[in-house]
């Protein structure tokens, strides 16, 4: 969060608006500690603590009326910004950039609501037509990271250089981000946007904190490199992967200077690190929410907006050029200038995250449904409801960051509790199938329903007023739209050696 000054310049002690850090504030240390966690160096890892569900909760205008919060779904202006989001630790950015798309002028960002701008001409209301900013469901990747991809975003979105939407969450406060003429938002954003990616560009992955099995991590990193997973038997049927030798380092880079310099395996050595690989669908298999979401008529109408740089194109005029009617209308209108940095349209799927310090940004997968490395590796083994350690300091209850308490230094993740159905807080009809097998409760399935066939169905949550109801948002439970636990079962095919070398190799990015 944002603290606010006052007229004089000084620090009042005052919460004000979400910050950047309220999504990558993350940390692994002992809050009651010495212990300097992460370091300067390596700020910038997801906040696994953030928690949109209860700052809902408390900013709602009825937040002190206790009986008619608990049933009410949280709501205040912080909450459109995370619609859909179920669980302590998700964020919904990209479903908050819909939503100003939506409300905001594509040319000027000034007030200029339109649900029209998103719609597919003569298509029916649904996934395939209308955007839906409300399962993004996405967990927060680390700055550190950003150097070594090509592409931002977990489904490639835009390109790196594409620096005005870092700013996209960084306006100031409201009166910054909603005005007639969306002056205020473009002069931050040109303001400071370059500069953010330079202090994001500076950002290092911090060090294994644990001893390292260096014989074991080795050869770990012979088979990362080289070992052809669709070469066994149990990959035979998979779909692969588009181009490279079949191995990790074909999607995640290649780190091991024994490969990085093998002009024969990666054309420069400039590239160490670097994962460019977009996976389709169909090859990952991870949870397709996030990307379905992303719909054509998205995809095809960024590029015209301010976040494209349209700026030089033939066709193009600028907001200062135009007269506030053409201005308000032209949102709907169709040929509009293309920007030189539009939206991935080649490869519908998801980016593989380079692993520099992969060990510390547990949860894993795009949405953070998968605990450990190993669960990654090995898919059987994910739970379908779980968990983490919590930590309580007088009322206030969350995920315990301590890495001596919660931390799984063999199977690198976060310790972790395999639940049913029954033991997430609420009742058991809001919980529970009605069949009495593992699928979802009525309300999930109603909520899933809503929430992939109608467009912002996410802002209104099916509520269950059981009392403490609310702390399931500290469970997480893959049978909502957006937290499947699926796909990456390529790597089924490790023997446990193999997998334990990998993870060990994976410990010294």
């Amino acid at each position: 969060m944002r603290q606010l000054k006052d007229d004089d310049g000084n620090w009042t002690g005052e919460i004000g608006t979400a910050a950047c850090f309220l999504c990558h504030g993350g940390e692994l240390s002992d809050p009651g500690s010495d212990d300097a966690g992460l370091g300067l160096a390596s700020l910038g890892l997801g906040n696994n603590n953030y928690d949109p569900i209860m700052i809902g909760r408390d900013g709602m205008p009825w937040a002190q009326a206790e009986y008619i919060a608990d049933v009410l779904p949280p709501l205040d202006v912080n909450t459109l910004f995370n619609i859909g989001i179920k669980q302590r630790g998700q964020n919904n950015a990209v479903g908050a950039f819909e939503f100003l798309n939506t409300v905001l002028d594509l040319d000027s960002l000034g007030l200029n609501p339109n649900p029209l701008k998103f719609v597919t001409p003569f298509g029916g209301q649904g996934v395939a037509d209308t955007s839906h900013p409300l399962a993004h469901t996405q967990d927060t990747p680390p700055w550190w990271n950003m150097g070594v991809r090509p592409r931002k975003f977990f489904d490639a979105g835009v390109s790196n250089d594409s620096t005005r939407i870092i700013m996209a969450a960084g306006p100031g406060e409201f009166a910054e981000l909603f005005s007639l003429d969306g002056i205020p938002y473009r002069t931050r954003i040109e303001e400071w946007d370059q500069d953010l990616e330079a202090f994001f560009l500076s950002r290092t992955s911090p060090p294994w904190p644990g001893a390292i099995d260096t014989e074991l991590a080795e050869q770990g990193a012979v088979l990362f490199h080289a070992k052809d997973l669709w070469a066994e038997d149990g990959n035979v049927d998979a779909p692969e992967p588009l181009g490279g030798n079949g191995s990790c380092a074909s999607c995640h880079g290649a780190y091991s200077p024994r490969y990085v310099n093998d002009p024969d395996f990666l054309e420069t050595p400039a590239w160490e690190g670097i994962a460019a690989h977009i996976s389709p669908l169909d090859v990952i298999g991870t949870d397709a929410a996030r990307s379905d979401m992303l719909t054509p008529s998205l995809r095809e109408g960024w590029d015209t907006t301010f976040w494209g740089y349209p700026e030089g194109v033939p066709g193009y005029v600028a907001p200062e050029d135009k007269n506030p009617l053409t201005e308000t209308a032209d949102d709907l209108l169709v040929g509009r200038p293309a920007g030189v940095c539009g939206w991935e349209k080649g490869v519908i799927g998801y980016q593989a995250p380079p692993l520099y310090g992969v060990w510390a940004t547990a949860p894993y997968l795009h949405n953070g449904s998968v605990p450990t490395l190993e669960q990654v590796l090995n898919s059987p083994q994910r739970p379908a409801i779980w968990q983490r350690r919590l930590r309580q300091d007088g009322d206030i209850v969350g995920f315990d960051q301590s890495m001596e308490r919660a931390y799984d230094f063999d199977a690198v993740g976060w310790q972790h509790s395999v639940l049913g159905c029954t033991d997430i807080p609420g009742s058991a009809l809001a919980n529970c199938s009605p069949t009495g097998g593992e699928g979802p409760s009525m309300p999930q399935l109603l909520q899933n329903l809503l929430n992939s066939t109608i467009s912002w169905a996410g802002i209104l949550n099916i509520p269950d007023p059981t009392p403490g109801a609310i702390d399931k948002r500290l469970v997480y439970d893959t049978r909502i739209l957006g937290n499947g636990n699926g796909g990456h079962t390529f790597t089924d095919v490790l023997t446990d050696q193999e997998r334990r070398a990998i993870i060990e190799y994976l410990k010294t990015l």
